[in-house]
């Protein structure tokens, strides 16, 4: 074979392993977090919000590049919108809109999971 046809072979297959690790990116964690947040802002327990929050956030800057390779711009965007919104909620303890944006974020975060 070729110099090529090698060169070929190995971006397809660098491509299908990409692929595959963004599918199985353990994205179940940043649910949990979610989840967690919103319990915790139910019990005002703005504190521990803040910390899942901060977990959140962390988790969205390592994984967002990945994320951006298969999903459109407009879905990350959503997300990006979505983080940024529940910050000021949560940092402003505005608890029914806390809330309500964390519903909006996992919404987000199953559209980018699928």
């Amino acid at each position: 074979m070729s110099r090529t046809s090698w060169a070929v072979i190995c971006i397809l297959v660098a491509i299908i392993v990409v692929i595959f690790i963004i599918e199985w990116i353990p994205n179940k964690e940043l649910a949990k977090n979610i989840d967690r947040l919103s319990d915790a802002v139910q019990r005002n327990a703005y504190d521990t919000a803040q910390d899942e929050l901060s977990q959140i956030t962390d988790y969205w800057k390592k994984s967002k590049f990945w994320f951006s390779l298969e999903n459109s711009f407009d879905k990350i965007e959503d997300v990006d919108v979505a983080i940024e919104r529940l910050k000021f909620y949560v940092e402003n303890r505005i608890n029914a809109s806390a809330l309500l944006e964390a519903k909006i974020l996992s919404y987000h975060w199953n559209q980018l999971a699928e």
